[in-house]
């Protein structure tokens, strides 16, 4: 089945030079991008897009996601299959392979106390959506175009 989702590809992986390992990952699976996007987060977008969360970590992410490349793909199983390429959340717990695997290692432990404040963001480099439900909503907040 084609489908499209969202992928976000966060602070920490621009400052590591990792955006084009990161494109060719999805590229090489045939994956098409459909658009893509540089942007500088609104707090009300980080706010919208991470509701599920504590609004402490919340405000975490606001200081962490400073800049992110957003970016629709689309292809057979997108959604199912850019989340297997992007790997479990907790880098250190992600299978090598996937992009989390290879360039990661933060976990919620290390992220709950490496801040003074008790929380901070997890510094997973990428983010992509879970469900085609969420696409819409997440397409929504970062396109803002009718989806």
């Amino acid at each position: 089945m084609i489908e499209e989702t969202l992928i976000i590809i966060k602070t920490d992986a621009i400052e590591r030079g990792l955006i084009g390992e990161i494109i060719s990952r999805f590229e090489r699976l045939g994956f098409k991008i459909k658009e893509i996007e540089t942007r500088s987060p609104t707090k009300d977008q980080l706010f919208e897009h991470y509701n599920h969360l504590n609004p402490e970590i919340i405000e975490n992410i606001c200081d962490y996601l400073v800049f992110v490349i957003v970016m629709v793909v689309c292809g057979p199983n997108a959604i199912e299959k850019c989340r297997q390429i992007t790997g479990k959340t907790e880098g250190l717990n992600a299978t090598p392979g996937t992009i989390r695997g290879d360039y990661s290692s933060s976990t919620c432990k290390e992220a709950m106390y490496d801040n003074s404040d008790g929380c901070r963001a997890i510094k997973n480099l990428v983010h992509a959506s879970d469900n085609s439900e969420n696409y819409r909503k997440e397409y929504q907040i970062w396109f803002g175009k009718g989806k």
